[in-house]
């Protein structure tokens, strides 16, 4: 029976570990046959970010822009999505600037984790979802089936950040205008100045993504984060 159970014991360590060494390696068509198992395995309860040893990390700062709207306004544009180009006279607010100053401030306080995770959420409705680069190189290639995969893996990531984006805006709405009926949601993205230019440039020009207008999530608690940033 010992010699039973260190033999299961080795062999799942000894899976896990080739899971994870397939699941970090380059995209390849063996590694694009194996995604669906890397992913509900590795990729569901181990997925791995090595953006910290990465030679190129983040090069810019994105910040999620929320506007509180009342039950008339969200009646009037729910369901829609504001174009950057057009200038709706409601207040737009960046709701992760003042996080983060918080914690340059305070260290040692929860205001990072906080940010975090919608910067997470934020980058990931800007972002490919990890793991369909094959299919797009398949897909600029002529493969439409890859095209047609690709597309609605896009739309399932961008709507999966966006859910959790509304229950982010949602508690700062509930913190800070109880009344709230709804939501805005814009992510901004900045990118850094260049090394280059750092004695000439202040900040480089943003650029902005709407995501339209939602109901406001009733079961998410106000934030007195929101309050005190």
């Amino acid at each position: 029976m010992e010699r039973t159970i260190k033999a299961l014991a080795t062999l799942v360590v000894a899976v896990h570990l080739l899971l994870t060494v397939a699941y970090n390696a380059p995209e390849s068509p063996a590694r694009q046959a194996l995604s669906p198992l890397l992913e509900s395995t590795v990729g569901r309860w181990f997925p791995q970010n090595w953006r910290m040893f990465a030679p190129d990390p983040a090069r810019s700062n994105v910040s999620v822009i929320v506007a509180c709207l009342d039950a008339a306004t969200l009646v009037d544009r729910r369901g829609s999505v504001e174009t950057a180009s057009t200038a709706w006279a409601g207040p737009w607010v960046d709701i992760s600037a003042p996080l983060a100053r918080a914690h340059q401030n305070s260290r040692l306080s929860a205001y990072d984790r906080f940010l975090r995770a919608q910067d997470a959420a934020a980058r990931n409705v800007l972002a490919d979802p990890h793991g369909i680069e094959a299919w797009v190189k398949s897909c600029k290639k002529g493969d439409t089936s890859a095209c047609t995969f690709a597309d609605e893996t896009r739309r399932a990531w961008k709507r999966s950040s966006t859910r959790y984006l509304v229950r982010v805006a949602s508690s700062y709405c509930r913190a800070v205008a109880p009344a709230s009926a709804g939501v805005g949601l814009r992510v901004r993205d900045r990118p850094a100045v260049p090394w280059s230019k750092r004695h000439t440039e202040t900040e480089s020009p943003a650029s902005e993504m709407p995501l339209g207008f939602f109901p406001i999530a009733e079961d998410v608690m106000p934030s007195p984060m929101f309050e005190s940033s």
